[in-house]
């Protein structure tokens, strides 16, 4: 799992273990995640390029919330749901599944800012980060992020022809 703030978009982004990427528009959104969720959203990897932005701010808020066990913030309650159908061979008891309840994920995600048309006209070369799992695109004056497969719609035709070249 990891997270960040994408200063484009105005949006935090969770990728969580199965590489599914949910986005969040709100601090009061991550109040729809459970107290187990936030625990181990804070102990993952957080990466913002903005040292002064509200995903950092947030990133300590939550940082704090954590260590003091929740004491301003609400969080999602889980609920136990029993199968009737499935017992515990040994005890007898039936299964119980912990279940919690749908998160305030955004259901559509606004498209990336396209990046300058002929920006990798001077590329040097791309390395993917693991620690992230993002691609950095190098050029000469500038880095482009690629957190998502979808961000490479912000590239132009003519861009992205110089990349496949590369």
């Amino acid at each position: 799992m990891r997270w960040r703030y994408d200063h484009d978009r105005s949006l935090w982004n969770i990728t969580r273990a199965n590489k599914e990427i949910e986005y969040y528009r709100s601090q009061a959104s991550f109040e729809s995640l459970t107290k187990h969720d936030l625990q181990t959203l804070i102990r993952a990897p957080y990466a913002d390029a903005k040292t002064d932005g509200p995903g950092l701010a947030f990133f300590k808020k939550l940082e704090h919330e954590v260590k003091h066990k929740f004491p301003t913030m609400k969080t999602a309650k889980t609920y136990h749901k029993s199968n009737p159908a499935v017992r515990n061979p040994d005890t007898g008891k039936r299964l119980q599944t912990v279940k919690s309840p749908t998160t305030q994920k955004e259901k559509t995600i606004p498209l990336p800012k396209k990046f300058p048309q002929g920006c990798l006209k001077y590329f040097k070369y791309w390395t993917y980060e693991e620690k992230m799992e993002e691609v950095v695109v190098v050029c000469v004056d500038q880095a482009y992020w690629l957190v998502d497969p979808n961000d490479l719609i912000s590239f132009h035709q003519e861009d992205l022809l110089v990349s496949c070249a590369s």
